[in-house]
């Protein structure tokens, strides 16, 4: 039995260029953990879905569309709910895009 249950885990090994592992082990310390904790942040952190990607290419759109009034008219610039509303929407354009990817109706 390890003594750790980190000792179970998957290993993989990776080489690194020229000062990368530098500046991880100091952000490492700053961060105030581990080289490998630092990594598996790093990894959680940048995966971003297609689905978030298409949803943030639509967000242009839908905020110039809000600002002219031509989408959400009801709402108006400082409403609590605009943001919310137009994440929705981005959303649902991106569902709608993967939907058509993958051959079915929204």
């Amino acid at each position: 039995m390890s003594k750790y249950p980190s000792e179970a885990a998957e290993r993989f090994q990776i080489r690194l260029p020229d000062g990368l592992r530098d500046q991880i082990n100091a952000d490492a310390k700053a961060n105030g953990r581990s080289m490998n904790a630092e990594i598996v942040a790093r990894l959680e952190g940048s995966a971003k879905t297609l689905r978030d990607e298409i949803a943030i290419a639509a967000l242009p759109a839908i905020i110039a569309a809000t600002s002219a009034g031509q989408h959400h008219p009801q709402m108006r610039e400082g409403d609590v709910v605009i943001a919310s509303a137009i994440a929705r929407d981005a959303y649902g354009m991106a569902d709608a895009f993967m939907a058509a990817r993958n051959g079915s109706a929204a």
